[in-house]
This record gives structure tokens, C-alpha cells and sequence, in this order.
């Protein structure tokens, strides 16, 4: 009985065991991050030009694989609309192409960014995206920050192994609580 307990306890949180903290893209493949305002706001009382800025940070490990090539694309909405921005990156690029600042960008505080693989591999793990825009009240409001991109998990062999375990204990607990 301890052991079903024990089991039944650990297969949900066997399932969010994973080696990969973002997303690990290859060729052909995009992945899609969409926004629609930002919990984080500071306001300032001084006036600006409204912006956007990006930076897809290149961190040991998660650099472009040899020959690798990965586009960026903003949009104002929805990928079904034509970007407004793209850039591709490629194992050439320098670290400054990582960095995008773009006038009146964004000043409803919602959009898209589409990451497409051409060629090679890449892990996305984390981006900066701050949106700059002028307050109704005056002043400057500045939106967004650092954004951990994390992939939905899936169930993994152990969680599978688990689950199983558990059905199999169960179906034997109660095939001998009938024959009793």
C-alpha cells in the first residue's frame, strides 16, 4: 500500500522532469511568442520617443549550430500578417545583430515574434523585450523585460513507467480484495 502511494504521489511530478529548459529548434522549424501587454511597468515622469527593443541573448550551449541560420520576424498582430522587422542571424552574425531597437514599435503593447530555423539548430531560451510607449497621462511608460521561453512538456518515459506501475499495483490490490 505504501508503495501505491508512493507512486501514485511521484508520476505528476515525474512528468515535468525534463533535460531542456526552452525551446530546441531545427531545421523547418518555428516557434511563435505572442504577447498582449505586460505585467511589468515602470513609469517615468519624463517624456520619450516610444520604442521597442530586443535581445535574443546567445548564451554557451544554446549558440547556432555550424552552418546554422535562424529568422526573426515581429509583427504588429498576428503571424498572419505581413511582418514589420525581419532579421536573420547565422553563426557570422555579431553579437550587436542580436540586439533590435525599432522606432514606434508595439505602442499597443501586443504582438508576435516568430523564430524560424532555416538551417542548423538552436535553443531558445530566454529574449529581452522592453516596449517603450507614451503614457496617457504624461509621461513614459516602459513595459516587458527578460522572458524564459519554457516548452509545454510532455509526458515523459518515467512519468509513462509510473503511471503504469501504479495501474498495475492497483489492479492487483484489488483482484486480492475480491478474493478475500
Amino acid at each position: 500500500m505504501k508503495l501505491l502511494a508512493l507512486a501514485l504521489a511521484a508520476a505528476p511530478f515525474a512528468s515535468s522532469i525534463s533535460l531542456s529548459q526552452g525551446v530546441f529548434l531545427q531545421a523547418g522549424e518555428s516557434y511563435v511568442y505572442r504577447f498582449d501587454g505586460f505585467e511589468n511597468r515602470v513609469h517615468y515622469s519624463m517624456s520619450g520617443q516610444p520604442y521597442a527593443h530586443f535581445d535574443l541573448p546567445i548564451y554557451p550551449g544554446s549558440a547556432l549550430a555550424p552552418n546554422g541560420a535562424l529568422q526573426i520576424e515581429f509583427f504588429n498582430d498576428d503571424i498572419s500578417e505581413s511582418p514589420f522587422f525581419t532579421r536573420t542571424l547565422t553563426t557570422l552574425s555579431l553579437p550587436s545583430d542580436t540586439q533590435i531597437v525599432i522606432n514606434d514599435a508595439w505602442n499597443d503593447v501586443q504582438g508576435a515574434i516568430r523564430f524560424s530555423m532555416l538551417s542548423g539548430s538552436f535553443e531558445l531560451e530566454r529574449m529581452v523585450l522592453a516596449i517603450g510607449v507614451t503614457a496617457p497621462a504624461g509621461g513614459f511608460d516602459l513595459y516587458g523585460g527578460r522572458i524564459q521561453i519554457t516548452s509545454v512538456p510532455e509526458p515523459g518515459t518515467v512519468a509513462l513507467a509510473g503511471v503504469a506501475v501504479a495501474f498495475g499495483i492497483l489492479a492487483g490490490w484489488g483482484s486480492r480484495r475480491r478474493t478475500a
